[in-house]
């Protein structure tokens, strides 16, 4: 087949997944993988049931390539208008990740000298505030135990993962979040754990300095990866999910 030059294709390859006979190609992106095969139904919702966040790992290190593959899986994620304007941030230096823990539980220590109980009184109108008041108290024990030497945000895991979207794209986080979590399900399938850490995506800033950001992106989302210390025998129960209708609209 001829090139197709067309200033408004925006490069989602619907067009190569829909073609059976594989006549079209886009060299502006690597090959895609060869096998195409469709999981069973029940295999993919037994996987999605049985994802855990996992908050205690073995000192077994994440194999190289197997990363490689995860984030080569995390790739294929959707994203706005298909901009795939991703970067992913792999860390696996032990002293480097514990560095990390103790930064963020510092960042958060601030934040309780901040919103202090004589503060969120002041500003308890606000939702955020009220929440925060919550959790207060959970919060000073975890920078009391990262203080005493403990992983209280990381939980030792041999591997931590972040992916950064561009400044000013108002879906960075979403885009961030979708392949962060292809890539927990990629490594649930291959007997790893991993768990989403939000107090590291929100006190980003701690962070930073530790990895290469390119220049205009910020960390969206951060999570770990690594071999469980337990293995889990069954799916939890979950609330049954809570459904509602859209209103009807007589005008």
């Amino acid at each position: 087949l001829p090139a197709i030059a067309d200033v408004r294709c925006g490069l989602c390859g619907q067009c190569i997944a829909t073609c059976p006979d594989g006549a079209i190609t886009a060299p502006e992106f690597p090959a895609p993988p060869e096998t195409n095969d469709t999981p069973e139904v029940a295999a993919v919702d037994a996987l999605l049931m049985q994802k855990r966040s996992v908050r205690s790992f073995t000192s077994e290190p994440v194999d190289p390539e197997t990363l490689k593959t995860l984030i080569d899986v995390a790739r294929h994620a959707p994203s706005a208008k298909n901009q795939q304007d991703r970067v992913f941030l792999v860390c696996t230096d032990p002293k480097t990740i514990a560095k990390m823990d103790r930064a963020v539980a510092e960042s958060l220590g601030k934040m309780l000298k901040i919103l202090n109980p004589f503060t969120r009184m002041l500003l308890c109108g606000l939702p955020v505030v009220r929440q925060f008041g919550k959790i207060a108290a959970s919060l000073k024990g975890l920078v009391q135990r990262s203080r005493a030497g403990e992983s209280v945000v990381f939980y030792d895991a041999p591997c931590v993962i972040a992916v950064a979207g561009r400044k000013g794209n108002l879906l960075a986080r979403d885009d961030a979040v979708i392949a962060s979590q292809y890539m927990m399900l990629a490594a649930q399938g291959r007997g790893l754990g991993s768990c989403i850490i939000g107090y590291a995506s929100t006190r980003a800033s701690a962070i930073a300095s530790y990895w290469d950001i390119p220049e205009g992106f910020a960390i969206e989302s951060v999570f770990v990866i690594g071999h469980p210390a337990a293995s889990f025998a069954n799916i939890p129960p979950r609330n049954p999910a809570e459904v509602r209708q859209t209103k009807q609209n007589d005008a």
